[in-house]
């Protein structure tokens, strides 16, 4: 097991003026003249001692206490259930959840290690008493004594001193405490009187030699091919009287910022007395901030209302379960939550440079405000990576690390379609279910989607592609500088050498991601509504990656560590394997056992339901309920069955919930629109029962036909049965099925809309599609849909093997409309055009003025009705 040491700073410890410590000794029949190995632990406020107490001629256990770690009282003597000629010494205290175990010399011409339990550490189990190590070794010969133990990776590590002509540290192991494993030879050589001593979970070793008291980092404990390295010493004996002959047996502690070394020192008198020595811990110089992606970050007011809110008022959401592992990881390492590490919430739909300032402004008010000379590490997942790089190019002197995981450093081509004409290919992500929020939260009859996008997610453009990913139909590369849209970003922080030697990379590979897009002119009508400005897409190509951004956008500079890993987008941040990884690289010591997998979200298939206020609500399924969380209901990786939505009043007035089914094969969304009437408006529960297919799902309100409320007993408010109305956008080709609509029984009056999205392999193909018309009523409408291969294409040196893809699933517009409309307009341009011609010939100036604004008008007229149309 990999322990990696933390960068080690060198603790001035200076000796008590109190020294040589007074132990106060009123035990009946005893004298004590001397005191060996102490062992100091510190519990609920009190300092508890075990030491050697010897009164010239035999030693005992003792057992005594203190209130601020000087002055000290004897209380008792351990009865044990052994002793030897010389009776017992060396205790260490192992202390469990329930336990105290001591480990104990029996003092012999050669002595042996015993260990025994006891609940309060003063009494002990006479029959738990076991052996644990005996001298059978070459180099232990001459018996063993002063033992250390400690629990770790569900086994015990018993290190002690063999004697044979010299001191050599030994090792033992046991899965129970009592049947013990010895290693062969010792772990190192030269040392006595042995402690380990745990911070965090790196363990250290302090021990005494001829020069004072010494200490060693555990580079690697792993049974007998343990490692230590960075040793140093604490103190040397002298130039007091009380230890200037010597000091042995060292005992650490640490109690808030301050570290109690005691230790046994003799002087010219050659007594043996207790010591004490002291250190003050310097302020943590480093602070981590974690910085989640896109859609990782959520509060209501902004996202469903557009509100400005602070930055204090976002957070992680419930449901986005990818960073749980990592947070858990660092409590699990005793990292303590906005003292330690900081979790970096914030609007993920904002540009980059806007959500940097705010970012400087949260530390600012976390960090330097009160401790300006902190240094900080950073840890950005996604988008959060862009965020904490460009900070950090921005701010280099702050930073001490900075870790990018799966971060599009040189953009994503999955932000074309959006930007250029408000199109969205499915996939299962989190940009996916982003870009699709935005746009049905936001979607109006004035806007294009286009036009939404840019306006409510002005982040895209910042994510948009810096490197050539556009080919013409005959396979040519069009150069990044050629295309109109361009990144306002990026291109200006190209440049990292102030940062390179603090950035490490994390990256996935091996999960076919989207590079690019092979193009075409675009057709009349998208250039009539100003979409695909650079070109219309007709198919994708791919590269390797983690599935949502290609490993060559995460890799930036030449000289910084890289890592991949074979991971999905989320997998990267929320595995073990990469969490190990982000501790070396931040040179936090670990323990593997406390790094916690952290799991990736599924979004398909799953429900999703957000509410815009007066009124909360719940979704209750298979005797499962799901609260709202901020108006969020997220219900990942939903089964197929009947599921009730609960719409609870909070005030009067008009609500609306919207209603997403993300199933394997399409995504339909329903919006139903009520008001709460009732007093008080808690009173008020408005129910909605559906049926969910996980595998395709179909509206809640497939007809216009409206079906009776079934009302078994009079009620005082009269029951209103909704009539539901289906405005459908289709694309690319609805299936409708009839089903019986379900009927909520509510006090209010509610209207659905409804809009769906079916499974595609090609999101541009040009075969018919049925407009599903708010006065039709839905019929058996079914389509095939013809199945198309698409390639792989991989710029790498390497041969990669060819995989399949999964389906991708998009918007597109609705061709056949589309062409009716433009056989329309293409008629009545053409008989304006003549009727023009007709002016001109005849020469009158005021009536071809009256067709030339006719015309125009007319022109409007179509372009406003094509917009509508395509909502």
């Amino acid at each position: 097991m990999f322990l990696l040491p933390k960068k080690a700073f060198a603790l001035t410890f200076t000796k008590s003026i109190n020294n040589p410590l007074v132990i106060k000794t009123d035990l009946p029949n005893w004298n004590q003249q001397m005191m060996f190995q102490p062992h100091v632990i510190y519990e609920n406020g009190v300092f508890k001692m075990w030491y050697g107490s010897f009164n010239g001629s035999f030693h005992k256990i003792t057992y005594a206490t203190s209130t601020d770690g000087v002055n000290w009282n004897a209380k008792q003597f351990i009865d044990l259930p052994i002793t030897g000629t010389n009776g017992v010494g060396d205790p260490y205290i192992l202390r469990t959840n329930s336990k105290y175990i001591l480990f104990f010399a029996v003092l012999n011409q050669k002595n042996e290690i015993y260990k025994v339990e006891s609940n309060d550490g003063i009494v002990f189990d006479q029959s738990s008493l076991t052996k644990a190590v005996t001298y059978d070794k070459s180099w232990e010969r001459d018996g063993v004594f002063a033992p250390t133990v400690i629990f770790y990776n569900n086994k015990y590590y018993l290190f002690y001193i063999g004697w044979g002509g010299g001191g050599s540290l030994g090792l033992a192991t046991s899965s129970n405490s009592i049947n013990w494993t010895k290693c062969q030879d010792s772990v190192f050589g030269g040392i006595d009187a042995p402690m380990i001593f745990e911070k965090n979970n790196q363990y250290q070793i302090v021990f005494h030699t001829d020069t004072g008291i010494e200490q060693m980092d555990i580079t690697s404990l792993n049974n007998c091919q343990t490692t230590f390295s960075n040793r140093q010493v604490l103190i040397r004996r002298g130039p007091e009287y009380y230890d200037i002959n010597h000091m042995i047996a060292p005992s650490l502690i640490e109690i808030n910022d301050k570290q109690y070394l005691y230790y046994v020192g003799r002087g010219n008198d050659l007594i043996w007395k207790m010591n004490l020595a002291t250190a003050s811990i310097p302020e943590n110089t480093t602070a981590t901030i974690i910085i989640p992606g896109l859609m990782a970050s959520w509060n209501k007011n902004a996202i469903l209302h557009n509100q400005e809110v602070s930055q204090a008022e976002w957070k992680i959401p419930s449901f986005v379960k990818e960073y749980q592992g990592l947070i858990s990881s660092f409590d699990n390492h005793a990292f303590i939550k906005n003292s330690d590490y900081f979790i970096f919430s914030y609007d993920w739909r904002k540009p980059l440079e806007n959500t940097i300032k705010i970012l400087d402004q949260y530390l600012n008010t976390k960090i330097w405000n009160s401790s300006p000379n902190k240094k900080i590490n950073i840890i950005g997942h996604s988008l959060g990576g862009l965020v904490g790089r460009i900070y950090a190019q921005n701010h280099a002197d702050k930073i001490n690390k900075l870790i990018t995981v799966g971060s599009p450093h040189q953009g994503t081509a999955q932000v074309y379609k959006p930007l250029s004409a408000g199109e969205i290919d499915r996939e299962n992500t989190w940009l996916w279910i982003a870009q699709k929020l935005v746009l049905i939260i936001n979607k109006n009859t004035i806007e294009s989607n286009r036009v939404t996008v840019n306006k409510r997610f002005p982040v895209l453009l910042d994510l948009f592609p810096t490197y050539d990913f556009l080919t013409t139909e005959s396979g040519n590369a069009i150069h990044i500088s050629s295309i109109s849209i361009k990144n306002p970003t990026i291109p200006k922080y190209t440049d990292i050498f102030n940062i390179e030697n603090k950035l490490s990379i994390i990256y996935g590979t091996d999960k076919n991601t989207v590079k690019g897009y092979t193009i075409k002119t675009p057709s009349l009508i998208n250039q009539l509504l100003g979409n695909y400005s650079d070109g219309e897409p007709t198919d994708s190509f791919d590269s390797y990656g983690d599935g949502t951004v290609l490993s060559s956008s995460t890799l930036i500079g030449s000289q910084q560590k890289q890592f991949s890993f074979s991971l999905n987008h989320g997998e990267i941040i929320s595995q073990v394997s990469p969490q190990e990884k982000i501790f070396q690289q931040l040179e936090i010591p670990y323990n593997l056992d406390k790094i916690t997998a952290g799991s990736a979200t599924k979004i398909s298939p799953s429900l999703v339901f957000l509410i815009k206020s007066p009124a909360q609500i719940s979704v209750e399924y298979n005797g499962n309920k799901y609260e709202e969380d901020e108006g969020i209901i997220f219900i990942e990786n939903a089964q197929s069955g009947d599921y009730k939505l609960n719409i609870q009043g909070t005030d009067l007035g008009k609500y609306q919930v919207i209603i997403g089914q993300v199933s394997q094969s399409n995504d339909i969304w329903d919006t139903l629109d009520g008001e709460i009437i009732k007093t008080p408006p808690s009173l008020q529960i408005d129910t909605e029962e559906f049926y969910f297919n996980n595998q395709t799902a179909t509206s809640i309100f497939p007809t216009t036909t409206p079906i009776p409320s079934s009302t078994p007993t009079p009620t005082t408010n009269p029951t209103i049965t909704p009539l539901p109305t289906i405005t459908s956008t289709s694309s690319p080709i609805p299936t409708i099925t009839p089903t019986i609509t379900p009927t909520p029984v509510s006090t209010s009056s509610l209207n659905t809309t409804t809009s769906n999205t079916t499974n595609s392999t090609n999101p541009t193909a040009s075969t018919p599609e049925f407009p599903v018309k708010s006065n039709l009523i839905a019929q058996n409408w079914t389509k095939s849909i013809p199945k198309t291969n698409k390639n792989l294409v991989s710029n790498s040196p390497t041969p990669k093997v060819n995989k399949s893809k999964p389906q991708v699933l998009g918007t597109t517009i609705n061709k056949k409309e589309n062409q009716k409309i433009f056989y329309i307009s293409l008629a009545l341009v053409i008989v304006c055009v003549g009727i023009y011609l007709l002016i001109v010939y005849i020469g009158t100036d005021k009536v071809k003025n009256i067709i030339l604004n006719f015309h125009q008008k007319l022109l409007r007229l179509i372009k406003d009705h094509q917009k509508d149309k395509l909502k």
